[in-house]
């Protein structure tokens, strides 16, 4: 069951998962977390299918035609807005692409908070994959140093989520501004932020790419460190390092930097471990605040 690793993985991701909303935000290594929670909770997949070739095949608005994208978009593009959001059960999934952290991506996420009464409960977060790969990074055109432009892409990407949801008071409805005292107890459900390093399979990467991805988990320590009241740290990329072994770089080689099977179960498991009692005491939290209150 769930690609060995038994009921506890179910049990624990349940746990997290179960009415609550989740957001992710990044590239395509978090991409196929949103797709395989999808089809997790649908009861479709216990782990990421290896008759699944490419995670395009899970289908996106990333996928379609450029032509069919407004302003047009490749993979050269720097940038490509495009949200997706899942209602599967009780709980809802929304996927918010980019690449580099550019501020058009999260446009989409900011008008959807705004169009949203309530705030999710857990925020999760990856942008590094492509800025590990080589200088791909440039077609932003920016300048400066690898380290000081990724630097900048990441304190705006934290900047816009978390702003999108923490200080925003008011929200539009049918092109109303709907007074910050509406839905007041929705307002006040306190979220999990994370951000989770990129994965490394460094059995299955070109050693240029994995010292990059090690490079931008340090850059993104130091970032997030500034916000230890918001945001936590999640460690995937150690966490997939020590985890490839020689028996599972199948797994870990579902192109880059694409963890399927049990690697990408574990550290999943890792991760509902760790959020799903934090989300349970900020759920608690705001249910006494709201009755001391009333």
């Amino acid at each position: 069951m769930a690609s060995g690793l038994g009921e506890a993985f179910v049990s624990d991701a349940l746990s997290a998962l179960a009415g609550r909303w989740v957001v992710l935000v990044g590239d395509s290594s978090i991409r196929m977390v949103y797709h395989f929670l999808i089809q997790f909770l649908s009861g479709e997949w216990e782990s990421w299918p290896g008759s699944v070739g490419s995670h395009y095949q899970a289908g996106s608005c990333f996928d379609v035609p450029k032509e069919a994208h407004e302003g047009g978009c490749s993979w050269d593009s720097p940038s490509c807005p495009c949200l997706e959001d899942a209602f599967v059960d009780r709980t809802r999934l929304t996927m918010v692409w980019t690449k580099y952290g550019h501020s058009a991506d999260l446009l989409p996420l900011q008008r959807l908070a705004n169009s949203s009464v309530g705030t999710p409960s857990l925020v999760l977060l990856s942008v590094s994959s492509w800025w590990g790969l080589k200088d791909a990074w440039k077609c932003l055109g920016w300048n400066g140093s690898y380290a000081q432009q990724y630097e900048r892409a990441l304190r705006g990407v934290v900047d816009m989520t978390t702003s999108a949801f923490i200080y925003r008071r008011r929200v539009r409805v049918n092109g109303t501004d709907v007074p910050s005292t509406y839905g007041r107890a929705a307002w006040d459900v306190p979220q999990l932020f994370v951000f989770m390093a990129a994965p490394n399979c460094g059995n299955t990467m070109p050693p240029n790419t994995q010292k990059r991805i090690q490079e931008c988990a340090n850059i993104a320590r130091s970032v997030l460190a500034e916000r230890p009241d918001v945001w936590h740290w999640f460690d995937r990329e150690t966490l997939t390092r020590s985890t490839c072994l020689p028996e599972e770089v199948p797994d870990c080689s579902q192109g880059y930097p694409h963890p399927t099977g049990h690697v990408l179960n574990r550290y999943l498991h890792v991760l509902f471990q760790g959020v799903a009692p934090r989300l349970h005491e900020l759920q608690a939290r705001a249910a006494e605040q709201r009755n001391t209150t009333h």
